[in-house]
């Protein structure tokens, strides 16, 4: 009798502007992954967007796991931020612009309307400078390199 390969299908969606600088760390991140994830019994669709929007939960309806990279603008000195999301409680209505929309919204709108729950986390590097440019910071590299390591650890421990 055969064997049945169970693929695992893993969404990594990196989040930001890239004409603002350290913004644009989600997609800068992603984009770099694009080389070094993805072999046997594993599925892994990368995107790199500058925003979050409602028709991503057609996408994470498909995926066992999704990780959401984002820069973020805090005091703290953490190079990397990891948080497990979770649905928001109870149906939502989307607001008429999809810039108000959060990552517990968008998981909440994948299982109201497709009956998906995949397993979330958000990858938060920290960001430096989120001036108008297309560059990166080199302290934001940094950063960079470690949440690009997590993301693989990740995606390492669910597959």
């Amino acid at each position: 009798m055969a064997k049945r390969i169970v693929v695992k299908k893993c969404l990594v969606i990196g989040c930001g502007n890239t004409l603002r600088g350290d913004d644009g760390l989600g997609p800068y991140i992603a984009e770099g992954l694009r080389d070094v994830v993805g072999s046997d019994g594993v599925d892994v669709r990368i995107m790199a967007l500058p925003q979050l929007d409602v028709i991503l939960a057609c996408d994470m309806c498909e995926a066992d796991i999704v990780i959401f990279v984002d820069a973020r603008a805090d005091d703290t000195e953490a190079l990397v931020k990891i948080e497990r999301i979770e649905p928001v409680a109870g149906p939502v209505t989307p607001q008429h612009t999809s810039h108000t929309i959060s990552m517990p919204v968008l998981l909440r709108i994948a299982l109201d309307w497709y009956g998906a729950a995949p397993l979330c986390y958000a990858v938060m590097p920290k960001g430096y400078d989120f001036s108008v440019g297309e560059t990166v910071c080199d302290k934001a590299r940094i950063a960079a390199a470690h949440a690009r390591n997590k993301i693989i650890e990740i995606l390492g421990q669910h597959i």
